[in-house]
């Protein structure tokens, strides 16, 4: 497991701010980049919320989705479509 966005990019103080080391911003970005592929790659779908999720008749039943963006917080996150 990698080191989370808030450890990397952590707040330092306003006269010095912390900067992150390259190497760990490309481990982070590298590591969500696969999981962003292989959820797609895997008939994973991503959708800007839940209203669309529903709307959507074309996927097929139990298919993997993904809503972001919701204006309503609980709605987002990974869920069975259909």
């Amino acid at each position: 497991m990698v080191d989370l966005a808030a450890s990397i990019w952590a707040d330092g103080p306003a006269s010095a701010p912390e900067q992150p080391e390259k190497t760990r911003i490309r481990r982070w970005g590298t590591w969500l980049e696969g999981i962003v592929t292989a959820f797609t790659s895997n008939g994973g779908l991503i959708y800007s919320s839940l209203a669309a999720l529903s709307a959507d008749l074309s996927k097929p039943a139990n298919s993997m989705a993904w809503v972001m963006g919701d204006p309503i917080a609980a709605n987002n996150g990974a869920t069975v479509a259909g």
